[in-house]
């Protein structure tokens, strides 16, 4: 068993300094108030990185719901299903862009507000 030459500790009683028998180097040890500190604080920044993380997710989850939203409430209002794929619809309506701009048919867009 090894046997501690020179035991320091700092002034704030937090680190242990320990310098055992045939070494030229300190160990340093916590004691058990800063180890209790430094879990304290570790967990406190993870709560913060956790809450901000779920807030985060939360707005996406809104964002989310509101688009698809818009977008079966958009597809309801051009009578297509809402299982129809957007890029087909999206095509479709270039399309009909395209074709009304060459014979030069007057169009307009609505989005029900106007």
């Amino acid at each position: 068993m090894m046997k501690a030459t020179d035991i320091n500790i700092d002034k704030d009683d937090t680190i242990l300094y320990i310098k055992m028998e045939g070494e030229d180097y300190y160990r340093m040890y916590y004691s058990k108030a800063e180890l209790i500190r430094l879990i304290d604080e570790a967990c406190s920044e993870n709560d913060l990185r956790v809450g901000r993380m779920t807030r985060e997710l939360e707005m996406e989850r809104d964002t989310n719901a509101r688009r698809r939203e818009w977008l079966q409430k958009q597809k309801k209002r051009a009578g297509v299903l809402d299982s129809a794929s957007f890029d087909d619809v999206w095509e479709e309506a270039l399309q009909a862009l395209i074709h009304c701009r060459r014979n030069e048919i007057d169009y307009h867009y609505s989005d029900g507000n106007n």
